[in-house]
């Protein structure tokens, strides 16, 4: 689940949460502890432990991709600040604003052409920063990254063609043919065509 708001002190606050994850990765510490006790009061059955171990591992696996991530948009100071949390790793940083320069969306390779699988990128001077780590679908990318270039001053570039280009100066043409595919709907020559005129672009060419 995410979320983006503003807190009224010139900042936007956005935030990532997994509470379904959280609640059944914490069904599988239950069944852990549920192991224990079996094994400890009662004579060990076989197929129950089995059963209780299959349980309490897939539950576990549901915590360990759960995600909890603050991004916070400051106006007064001009920085971004973050922290993320997956599983039970965590990382946070804090970059000024005039290091992002672009505020994009990315689709899942193998993404539902219906319902993508879509997730929010800062593109800045020192490469990419997802603002979740996974992809999932949502009616509300667009408007939320909207919302953002629109706080940061971003809005003058079109966000797509920003993105394709980021990805051919990276060398991930495949993902740039992809990203031309879904977001404006073009033939896989056209989008190939894109590509090389965006590398001759580069190189001084046309």
């Amino acid at each position: 689940m995410q979320t983006i708001s503003e807190d009224g002190t010139g900042r936007l606050i956005f935030r990532v949460r997994s509470p379904l994850q959280n609640a059944v990765g914490g069904l599988g510490l239950f069944f852990l502890g549920w192991l224990v006790v079996h094994w400890l009061i009662h004579h060990p059955n076989r197929d129950r432990t089995i059963g209780l171990i299959g349980a309490s591992i897939t539950c576990l696996l549901f915590l360990l991709l759960s995600e909890t991530s603050n991004f916070v948009f400051d106006a007064r100071t001009r920085r971004l600040t973050w922290d993320r949390r997956v599983g039970f790793l965590r990382r946070s940083g804090s970059i000024p604003f005039e290091e992002i320069e672009h505020v994009v969306i990315r689709t899942a390779l193998g993404s539902d052409s219906v319902a993508p699988s879509q997730r929010i990128v800062l593109l800045t001077r020192n490469g990419e920063l997802p603002l979740s780590a996974s992809f999932s679908p949502s009616d509300e990318y667009a408007a939320n990254a909207e919302r953002l270039r629109t706080f940061l001053g971003r809005t003058q570039v079109d966000p797509l063609s920003a993105s394709v280009e980021a990805l051919v100066l990276a060398g991930r043409d495949m993902d740039a043919i992809r990203e031309l595919r879904h977001g404006r709907g073009m033939s896989l020559a056209d989008a190939k065509a894109e590509v090389a005129r965006i590398h001759r672009k580069n190189r001084g060419g046309d």
